[in-house]
């Protein structure tokens, strides 16, 4: 992917419970996965296969970090740099944008349906689509 097809580089989190071994009384926990999101003009995203999570370090030093990557790609962009898309994830649109509603109609709304009417479990989702329903 090239400079011109990037709109946007931003650093993106998402909380997610564990299960911390080293508490005097063990219970779930939340902690903060953080990574870098790519944007394209349609509202496609693309998720960087590196990220830190606060389970494991300080959610400061995730946070600067990340926002390093972050700066160092768009430096690498501003260059003439492009984007290898094997070390990226394609990620959920961005909400309103022309991939979200092509998103919502072809993914989520049969989905919907077929949920409604009794002919697929939450359980039977993939993990990109569980989180809607």
């Amino acid at each position: 992917m090239d400079r011109n097809q990037v709109t946007d580089v931003y650093l993106s989190d998402w909380q997610y419970e564990w299960r911390n071994p080293y508490a005097e009384e063990p219970s779930d926990n939340v902690a903060t996965n953080y990574y870098v999101t790519i944007a394209d003009h349609s509202g496609r995203t693309w998720c960087h296969n590196f990220g830190l999570s606060s389970a494991s370090h300080p959610y400061w030093e995730c946070q600067e970090r990340i926002n390093k990557l972050v700066e160092r790609i768009k430096n690498h962009l501003e260059a003439g740099g492009s984007i290898n898309l094997d070390h990226w994830d394609e990620g959920t649109p961005r909400y309103g944008s022309e991939a979200w509603i092509r998103f919502e109609r072809e993914e989520l709304q049969p989905v919907g349906i077929a949920l409604s009417e009794g002919r697929l479990h939450e359980d039977d989702l993939c993990e990109r689509l569980r989180g809607y329903f």
